[in-house]
């Protein structure tokens, strides 16, 4: 496990994947995406199936966008059935810091970033929230005295981190049970993270801790895909290396 990253120069098409896997651009009217040779379709509100994946309240937002993708029981054939075996996925894309607010605590506002769903404060599915934030903070390496208390008292380190974990909530909160019971029986939905030349202008110290909370996350369970100039910041904790020119593939490296 660990991070996946996207090297090439200027222009090879690193961000502009990125974009296409976090449903924020579409390919040209040739391209497709595919995983598992299936073909995915970015979700929209006139797409029919037995659930409504764009029940965010009344706004979708435009940095968790989401895919039907088909799970392992899929033929390919079932996206409008009336039982479909497809899941969402709703990919966070990353590419700077986070407004420092200090209004309220960093684990606060970590937590309230799952509210973009409409998960009303006190109700089971924001107990189950409360508790999953508490767990990305953990494997990414906040402190106690960190989330505790005001963004703008965060070092450089922690700001990324407070900003990866928010991110962390907005690409699973949609998939995550109601009560906290079934969570623990059945597991949650560990995010899906698309980080664009996020740390490229960060010290190397700063981007060791981040590298270190990045790999705990990923072993959890989380995809992370990393499009970077500066390789060498993350390559210790990365797991594959591709490389890119003119939107196609030249290498791929196996960390």
């Amino acid at each position: 496990f660990g991070v996946n990253l996207l090297v090439g120069s200027s222009a090879s098409g690193k961000s502009a994947l990125l974009k296409i896997l976090g449903g924020i651009e579409i390919p040209a009217e040739s391209g497709t995406i595919l995983i598992n040779n299936l073909q995915l379709q970015l979700a929209s509100p006139q797409l029919k199936t037995s659930k409504n994946i764009f029940n965010f309240g009344n706004a979708t937002p435009k940095n968790v966008p989401c895919f039907i993708v088909p799970n392992e029981q899929s033929d390919g054939m079932e996206l409008y059935s009336e039982y479909p075996c497809w899941r969402e996925i709703r990919p966070a894309f990353l590419e700077r810091k986070r407004d420092l607010d200090d209004s309220i605590s960093v684990e606060e506002r970590i937590r309230r970033a799952s509210l973009i769903y409409g998960n009303e404060k006190g109700t089971g599915k924001d107990i189950v929230c409360q508790t999953v934030a508490s767990d990305f903070s953990e494997l990414l390496g906040l402190s106690a005295k960190e989330l505790s208390g005001k963004a703008s008292d965060l070092s450089p380190s922690g700001e990324y981190l407070f900003a990866i974990a928010c991110s962390c909530m907005e690409s699973s909160a949609h998939a995550l049970p109601d009560d906290l019971d079934t969570a623990m029986s059945t597991g949650i939905h560990y995010p899906i993270l698309l980080l664009d030349e996020l740390l490229d202008r960060e010290h190397s110290n700063v981007c060791k801790r981040i590298g270190k909370g990045l790999k705990n996350l990923a072993s959890a369970g989380a995809v992370i895909i990393a499009a970077t100039h500066k390789p060498n910041l993350l390559e210790n904790v990365a797991c594959r290396k591709i490389t890119l020119c003119a939107g196609k593939v030249l290498t791929e490296t196996v960390m």
